[in-house]
């Protein structure tokens, strides 16, 4: 997967996102879009690299989704976006891979970023209960 130019496979799958729902950009503004299309591909290697490890990805994708809760309310984030990330890396590997051709290899990565998908979202939802009870505390506390 390409880091690196104008045509790399993270600035694909952001752009991708940001065209599904036009709110992503406000999640992604301008100064970090170079920070997160890196992001993205050395996520995807990562995935790619824990195929055997299963519990890895899990662990990887629920951190990452629970850090991402905090941008709720900073920048709009939403729980679907995690769906649009999902969609964009689909429609990604179709074009990079040649769905013709590799049908079986394009099966096994939808039910891969699907299961990555759900992860994102699980640790996404958990952060936003951690940050309830949080907000929560916070409340009682100004009491």
């Amino acid at each position: 997967m390409s880091q690196k130019g104008p045509s790399n496979c993270g600035s694909t799958i952001t752009r991708r996102m940001m065209a599904r729902k036009s709110t992503i950009g406000d999640v992604l503004d301008r100064s970090t879009l170079d920070y997160h299309n890196i992001q993205i591909v050395e996520f995807l290697q990562k995935v790619m690299q824990s195929l055997d490890e299963p519990d890895k990805i899990s662990k990887m994708c629920q951190e990452i989704g629970q850090l991402h809760a905090k941008y709720r309310r900073s920048k709009g984030m939403k729980i679907d976006y995690w769906d649009k990330l999902g969609e964009a890396i689909t429609e990604t590997i179709r074009e990079y891979q040649g769905w013709k051709i590799h049908r079986e290899s394009l099966r096994a990565a939808t039910v891969l970023v699907s299961y990555v998908v759900d992860q994102l979202r699980f640790g996404y939802s958990r952060g936003l209960h951690v940050q309830g009870s949080r907000d929560t505390k916070e409340e009682e506390d100004e009491e």
